[in-house]
């Protein structure tokens, strides 16, 4: 009975976000998108987004942890053709901002703006940018083991998105965690498949469904996430608001986070398709 405590003791970790001050890293962020992609008045084909990324601690009080996000690199690809974009294009749309999150990757306060983005794309809001590259999960309070399941809510641009986690895999300081994600909303758009805000000059009404699954793998001895891996699609009904005609709509996604390896080498391996 000892040994079986001890064995227990030795396979539980305790999964805890840590943020030393000053500590500043790079990491590469890529996210794909294949199928009707809502931009240009509607296209199918794949847009292929790449943006460097850099997180630095910065002083929070009342025992909080903070940070800011901030593009170094950005690049867009459409059915392979790169667009003329440049890194301040992006940065008008995800410009430099910080937030203040607890040990278990809660985040309590973030200063991003409301910026307007014309299409609605899975996984795309500018105030949960943190969310899908540093601070994935919310991480359970008590010490995890290989089986060990949790889940938790947040809100990406209005619409509940819930997230279903298992502990699968326990290497050293290393928990790698399996994570499902579903996601169900609805918006108005015109005839270029631009998001409103009102109903009265829509076109169409969409009803959306995303599901995704993917792995994150986090480390106990520095508290960040090493890497994080997330694919899957969204279906949509479109329905016409002139004559009630409903046609399907289906978009494939992927977003891949990692360390930032050397520009010469500028698409790591964990990042090539």
């Amino acid at each position: 009975m000892a040994s079986d405590i001890l064995i227990l003791m030795i396979s539980a970790l305790l999964l805890a976000y840590q943020m030393p001050m000053g500590a500043v890293s790079d990491h590469d962020l890529r996210v794909t998108f294949e199928g009707m992609i809502p931009i240009l008045g509607g296209n199918e084909g794949k847009a292929d987004v790449r943006r460097g990324v850099r997180i630095e601690a910065q002083k929070a009080a009342d025992g909080r942890m903070a940070a800011t996000t901030e593009l170094t690199r950005a690049e867009l690809f459409f059915n392979d053709a790169k667009l003329p974009l440049t890194l301040e294009n992006v940065q008008d749309f995800f410009p430099k901002s910080k937030v203040e999150f607890d040990a278990r990757g809660k985040i309590l306060k973030n200063d991003a703006p409301q910026v307007d983005i014309p299409a609605r794309l899975p996984g795309l809001d500018v105030q949960r940018f943190p969310d899908i590259t540093f601070l994935p999960l919310e991480l359970p309070e008590k010490p995890v083991e290989v089986g060990t399941t949790w889940s938790f809510e947040k809100s990406f641009a209005g619409s509940p998105v819930t997230y279903q986690c298992t502990v699968t895999k326990i290497d050293g300081a290393t928990a790698t965690i399996s994570v499902k994600i579903e996601q169900t909303y609805t918006v108005f758009e015109d005839a270029a498949m631009q998001v409103l805000e009102e109903k009265n000059d829509a076109e169409n009404e969409v009803t959306t469904k995303l599901t995704a699954s993917g792995e994150v793998e986090f480390r106990t001895d520095t508290g960040r996430v090493v890497r994080s891996l997330m694919s899957g699609q969204a279906v949509s009904e479109v329905r016409s608001l002139a004559d009630g005609k409903v046609t399907p709509r289906q978009l494939k996604m992927r977003v891949e986070f990692q360390p930032a390896k050397p520009q010469s080498d500028a698409t790591p391996t964990f990042l090539r398709s």
